[in-house]
């Protein structure tokens, strides 16, 4: 599944550092933003305009994790392994999947009920959500409608589906070596996954594999008892992934 990244919705920089999260969360909260969902063609356009809502709130940043549209297109908000600002006593202890639109009045779709489900799997697959997550609204926990009664109506589906979801999430396949001066989408799925297992890279959209993941990859071969010459071969991807 594509997540669109934030340098490609010409996310705005946050107002101020972000807080991190360490370890897997076992809470995933659905939300809504309440505000327009469409059409496919402005997608990047409402995503910004959700940022600046934000920011006009005096939050550093969107507050959620990752958006999804009606159209199941996901779009990367914070992301994984930082704070949020979604759900007040659980942001740091768990992540928001946003569903852009008013879900009072619109129908959740069947292409966002996937979408969610694939999020939850690729948070299991990098180290960042447990095996067996609590998938809850947010009017669960805060007094609020959010994310609106169509949208609260199949959460039952995510519910019943992330313990099945962490069975049958496989490690992605190896794409070939990776080592420094290579870029694109699996260089961002290394890192990712580093950051997880508590290595330091610097949290850049499209981050090109640098010093930085060279020293971390180097670490984390060390200590998983792999030769640390600091590139991802066929070995260290599986011990990034197991």
């Amino acid at each position: 599944m594509q997540v669109i990244s934030r340098a490609e919705w010409g996310a705005a920089p946050p107002n101020a550092a972000l807080g991190r999260i360490t370890g897997p969360v076992s809470e995933i909260f659905v939300h809504h933003t309440v505000t327009e969902s469409g059409p496919r063609e402005r997608e990047g356009e409402l995503m910004r305009e959700v940022q600046q809502i934000a920011f006009g709130r005096d939050f550093s940043d969107i507050s959620y994790s990752f958006l999804i549209f009606p159209t199941g297109n996901v779009y990367e908000g914070r992301g994984f392994g930082t704070v949020g600002a979604h759900t007040l006593g659980h942001n740091s202890t768990s992540y928001a999947m946003c569903l852009v639109g008013n879900y009072e009045n619109e129908k959740m779709t069947d292409a966002q009920v996937d979408a969610i489900r694939q999020m939850i799997a690729e948070g299991q697959r990098l180290g960042f959500v447990t095996g067996d997550p609590t998938v809850q609204g947010h009017r669960e926990v805060n007094s609020t409608a959010c994310p609106g009664r169509n949208a609260f109506e199949r959460l039952g589906e995510l519910r019943g589906n992330a313990a099945s979801v962490a069975e049958n999430a496989a490690a992605p396949a190896f794409p070939g070596i990776l080592s420094s001066g290579a870029s694109g989408a699996d260089v961002g799925r290394v890192q990712t996954r580093l950051r997880a297992q508590g290595q330091s890279i610097d949290q850049i959209s499209g981050c090109p594999f640098g010093p930085q993941t060279e020293a971390a990859v180097k670490a984390f071969q060390g200590e998983h008892g792999l030769d640390a010459d600091g590139v991802v071969g066929p070995l260290t991807w599986s011990a990034l992934f197991a």
